[in-house]
């Protein structure tokens, strides 16, 4: 396959994960339950990628050019387990988070907030951050000002659990950069999306375990994160990697963030005022410069997980 098919099959994966948000608020609209629509999606996800990836695996041998290759042994199992069950707690805030917020300023504060957090990390273990690194900063600090300050927002609520979820994919995200890139990426993503999916039944069954499902609105949004936003988005965003790079494929996440914006709009018939609008511009400015310069001054020799 050539590159003109890893770009294509790359902006197929970005468009896949910019439903997510929309279709979760469109079912919390509807009158589910967030937690039971996240404890539906990790479930039949996690089952999926326990059938398939005897299957699928062998797809991924580190041919490409950003596939790891290395066998998963003990340590990367337990360190991929502890790394998915903070993801599902990620995942738990965030779907509450959309209970109060739109989708659109849900995703926008999410690609604004993890990057600081991230950075905090980062700083805290002794790698400093570069210029590139700390302009991204400013940016969205005053992006995150914007969209929250002048125009003021409604549902602090979603702010905070939204913020919580920032703070523990932050935590996720730097434990699979530091720990698990070494290991083959396929079965890495299995343990942790099933990991996950156990963080995530647990704190549902501590809620009471609503069974509750607003009629075929609720089960298609349940399939279309499980199978598209999930499944085939992660497979489709392997498959992209080995053929363009973990690299390029990073010029594309700012796209995700519109997309999900335009769906909101469309569907949700969400607006923001003009700050808000203006801090979304700064805050994906941001994220736009970082992955150029991956795009333009360096070629990473080995993927990052993806987790949306």
């Amino acid at each position: 396959m050539s590159a003109k098919t890893g770009w294509l099959l790359a902006i197929a994966s970005i468009f896949m994960y910019s439903i997510t948000s929309p279709v979760t608020r469109g079912a919390i609209l509807a009158g589910m339950a967030p937690t039971t629509l996240l404890a539906g999606r990790c479930i039949v996800a996690a089952l999926l990628f326990g059938a398939t990836t005897p299957l699928v695996q062998p797809l991924f041998k580190g041919r490409g050019r950003g596939m790891a290759a290395r066998p998963m042994d003990r340590r990367g199992y337990l360190l991929a387990i502890g790394s998915g069950l903070v993801n599902g707690i990620s995942l738990y805030f965030l779907y509450n988070g959309l209970f109060y917020l739109g989708a659109a300023l849900s995703s926008m504060l999410m690609i604004g907030l993890y990057p600081i957090f991230t950075l905090i990390l980062l700083a805290l273990r002794g790698e400093r951050p570069d210029r590139v690194s700390a302009l991204r900063l400013g940016l969205g600090i005053a992006g995150l000002y914007l969209l929250l300050g002048p125009g003021g927002v409604s549902g602090w609520q979603g702010v905070i659990l939204t913020g919580l979820a920032a703070v523990f994919f932050a935590v996720h995200l730097v434990s699979v950069q530091w720990y698990l890139r070494p290991y083959s990426t396929w079965p890495v993503t299995a343990v942790l999306v099933s990991s996950a999916a156990v963080m995530v039944v647990i704190i549902w069954f501590q809620e009471g375990m609503n069974l509750a499902v607003p009629g075929w609105i609720g089960w298609a949004a349940i399939l279309v994160q499980a199978l598209v936003a999930t499944y085939l988005g992660r497979l489709i965003t392997y498959a992209a990697i080995n053929l363009i790079g973990s690299a390029q494929f990073a010029l594309l996440s700012p796209v995700e963030t519109l997309l999900t914006v335009f769906w909101s709009a469309l569907f949700l018939r969400e607006r923001l005022t003009g700050w808000q609008i203006t801090g979304g511009i700064l805050i994906l400015a941001g994220a736009a410069l970082v992955a150029g310069q991956m795009g333009i001054g360096r070629s990473l020799r080995r993927s990052g997980t993806p987790t949306a």
